[in-house]
């Protein structure tokens, strides 16, 4: 098994000057961030130059714009979109970056994980830098060998850095719970700032 706790300070440094250290980005795009990586969404906005935000309802974009309040660095932008209508969904984000740039930065929670490397194709230009972050869980539905074949087919794209966070869940006496989105938001900010391949939040089996 595999064992990392989001640790919300490192070598004496509160996590969030760390993030924002590695957030200075021109455009910062999340996906699938309005609901359990609110609070990890809320600090990206806060520190990148343009942000975009992607998710399926409008109330949570209006909720998250509401928390934001106006940028004081620039612009930002909220998206409704369908991710279960992958050609709309798709077709929508290569316009977007085609309008205001594309992102040097992403964030995707993608309930479907083979969409990653289609979002990386629409949102990206060749030669453009982007670090790309892409959430995964760990239940018998995402073994490791999808994993391994989705890092395989983004790190294709030679412009890319790809990191892979892996959801787990958390043991305590007697018992395994889920995360907490407070905990989820704080070990995707770490692994945001320690920028490795692969990071993983809570315990997972092998």
């Amino acid at each position: 098994m595999g064992s990392v706790w989001p640790r919300h300070e490192q070598r004496g440094r509160p996590l969030n000057a760390l993030v924002r250290q590695h957030l200075v980005h021109s455009h910062a795009l999340v996906i699938g961030g309005t609901g359990m990586l609110r609070q990890a969404s809320i600090v990206i906005a806060k520190s990148a130059r343009t942000f975009s935000a992607v998710a399926r309802r409008s109330e949570s974009l209006n909720s998250l714009a509401h928390a934001l309040g106006p940028s004081r660095k620039g612009a930002q932008y909220y998206l409704a979109l369908d991710w279960n209508q992958p050609a709309e969904f798709l077709s929508a984000l290569s316009r977007h970056v085609k309008q205001v740039g594309s992102p040097s930065f992403v964030l995707a929670w993608l309930h479907d994980m083979k969409l990653g490397p289609h979002v990386a194709r629409a949102v990206t230009e060749e030669g453009a830098r982007c670090e790309f972050f892409q959430i995964v869980g760990s239940d018998p539905a995402s073994p490791a060998s999808q994993t391994v074949s989705l890092r395989r087919k983004i790190e294709a794209h030679g412009h890319l850095g790809y990191h892979q966070i892996i959801l787990g869940s958390i043991r305590e006496v007697g018992r395994t719970r889920w995360l907490s989105n407070d905990e989820i938001s704080a070990g995707v900010l770490e692994a945001i700032s320690l920028g490795q391949p692969s990071h993983t939040v809570g315990t997972t089996k092998e």
